[in-house]
């Protein structure tokens, strides 16, 4: 199983790679068409629109095959109460659901997410009895993002949340930035309408999560926590993978922030 998963992410990441030179390469023709007047390449007119608007918008990629978002939480072994109920309230806010970890193992619970066709899996672990790091990780390639937790406050909810949020993410900026918004757009996608509203907001290397209701046009916060980014890897959590960032001990992350880039003007 685990050497079928490395193949198959080995040639998701190479074929990924290999389109992306393609368009690279197209983008390059059509630059020097317009910096030299000359005529667009006959091959390049079909898509030389969509490509235009990449070069001028940076546009970002999004996956070739989009899957809804099926969004399972889980935690550590063993949870305390306080976690296990941190977890469902979560879920409810993803729109997933809780999955009972009980004896699983980290292939174990790959397994599950594979066969039951997972697109996120979120993991929450604790110290001392308080939610204290997350691990969101995107299936079937990755990648997979670890935070550390703090700052959790939230209300026990009496009465059922609407499936349907707005979706705000600000100060993501850099590759990485960049990539872990796409990420979390593909959680909550985009609705005309809905009663609920999350917020992932970066200032200085710190990630605010806040999420809110909708009540009679007001905004009304329902839970919140911070989170500081610690690693990234180019694979899901069980596995083995490119490691694309981690916090050194002697980093500063409120002057390294590696998701968000303050442009010189």
């Amino acid at each position: 199983m685990l050497k079928r998963k490395l193949q198959e992410r080995n040639e998701y990441l190479s074929s990924k790679e290999v389109k992306a030179d393609k368009e690279n390469v197209k983008k390059r023709q059509l630059e020097d068409a317009l910096k030299t007047n000359s005529k667009i390449p006959h091959h390049l007119r079909a898509e030389a629109k969509d490509l235009l608007n990449d070069m001028i918008y940076d546009i970002e990629e999004t996956e070739t095959v989009y899957r809804p978002p099926k969004v399972a939480v889980t935690t550590s072994h063993s949870p305390s109460s306080s976690l296990k109920s941190f977890a469902k309230h979560l879920a409810l806010i993803f729109d997933g659901f809780h999955l009972m970890r009980g004896g699983m193992s980290e292939q174990d619970l790959s397994e599950y997410c594979q066969t039951h066709e997972i697109t996120h899996l979120i993991i929450f672990r604790e110290s001392k009895g308080s939610p204290s790091s997350i691990v969101f990780s995107k299936f079937p390639h990755g990648p997979t993002h670890y935070f550390s937790l703090f700052n959790v406050k939230y209300q026990r909810r009496i009465k059922p949340m609407g499936e349907k949020a707005y979706l705000v993410v600000d100060g993501m900026n850099t590759d990485l930035g960049k990539a872990l918004k796409l990420n979390l757009s593909l959680c909550f996608p985009k609705v005309p309408e809905a009663s609920r509203l999350v917020a992932f907001v970066n200032r200085n290397g710190t990630l605010a999560f806040r999420h809110f209701l909708i009540e009679q046009r007001k905004l009304v916060k329902e839970c919140e926590f911070d989170m500081k980014l610690y690693k990234v890897v180019n694979s899901t959590f069980d596995m083995d993978g490119n490691i694309d960032y981690t916090l050194k001990s002697f980093m500063n992350s409120t002057k390294n922030d590696v998701l968000y880039e303050q442009k010189s003007e």
